[in-house]
């Protein structure tokens, strides 16, 4: 009986050290994801999800540098009836796919200017930096150089279709880099991460997480607009005319933050991790907690 008690006892201490182990490893990998996910927030000023408004979901968010509520509005020189929500990357997008087939009627999103759209020294943020993520589809050409996104033309920043080609490229408060990126066309979601680094002193493209092109030391221009200082737009150019050379696709998940993002960021974002994450709640925490700490006592 003896034996069959002392067998009882390993048995159970065994499955009992096995529990503590499981539980420590999945409360470490909890607060690990925490962690990580929230090193994305770092730096992010704008955030639009699409999922059915053009709200800014960085204002607000915790970890965030956001200043500014940026919230969206529709526009378009021919309306609006060539925007809608459509399925996106993940919950919904826009999608610009013009009005009764007319070319250059998809419409835009309007971002009135504000110190979370610029990063050229005038702005609550880092001068000449600035990251920009965004998830597109190619509809078609309708147009020469068709814009993602834009605050205008020169030293401001534009990520764009490079002349009439379905290469994308970007000037970031510098010239565009060589076009060495790939076609995008086939309708399938591409992402796309502009950087223009102020302290390396230069801009980069990557497409779905590759290197596409370099380009030289940012030096981003504010002030630069006509006749008066730019709005940022979203699927348009607001320094190029009347249809502002707007995007014939779907756009999902713009994401801004006043910094360049690291390497192991630039994979996470392109490979579709989340940018915000709920902030774990208070009985999630305080369960981690007491894990660890009853652990701590039974030792």
């Amino acid at each position: 009986m003896l034996c069959v008690g002392t067998c009882s006892r390993s048995l159970n201490d065994t499955n009992d050290k096995t529990m503590k182990k499981t539980l420590l490893t999945a409360a470490s990998l909890a607060l690990l994801t925490i962690s990580s996910q929230a090193a994305i927030v770092n730096g992010l000023v704008n955030y639009w999800t699409f999922d059915g408004d053009l709200v800014d979901h960085a204002h607000g968010a915790p970890g965030s540098a956001s200043t500014n509520a940026d919230d969206g509005v529709f526009g378009g020189a021919n309306g609006t009836a060539g925007i809608s929500y459509v399925a996106g990357v993940s919950g919904s997008a826009i999608g610009l796919d013009g009005a009764a087939g007319a070319a250059q009627d998809n419409g835009h999103v309007i971002i009135s200017r504000s110190p979370d759209t610029l990063f050229g020294g005038t702005g609550a943020h880092a001068a000449n930096s600035v990251t920009t993520s965004v998830w597109v589809t190619i509809g078609g050409d309708d147009t020469g150089w068709q814009t993602v996104l834009s605050h205008g033309e020169g030293n401001q920043y534009r990520v764009a279709m490079r002349g009439a080609s379905n290469v994308p490229g970007y000037a970031g408060g510098s010239g565009e880099g060589p076009d060495n990126g790939p076609d995008i066309t086939g309708g399938d979601w591409h992402n796309i991460i502009a950087i223009s680094d102020g302290v390396a002193g230069n801009t980069r493209l990557y497409v779905d997480g590759v290197l596409t092109s370099t380009g030289g030391a940012p030096a981003i221009n504010d002030a630069q607009g006509a006749p008066a200082l730019l709005d940022f737009y979203i699927g348009g150019n607001p320094n190029t005319g009347a249809q502002t050379r707007e995007w014939f696709g779907n756009i999902d998940d713009v994401a801004q933050w006043n910094r360049p993002l690291t390497d192991l960021e630039i994979a996470a974002v392109a490979g579709g991790a989340a940018i915000l994450v709920p902030e774990p709640s208070t009985s999630i925490l305080m369960g981690l907690s007491g894990i660890a700490l009853m652990f701590r006592r039974r030792r």
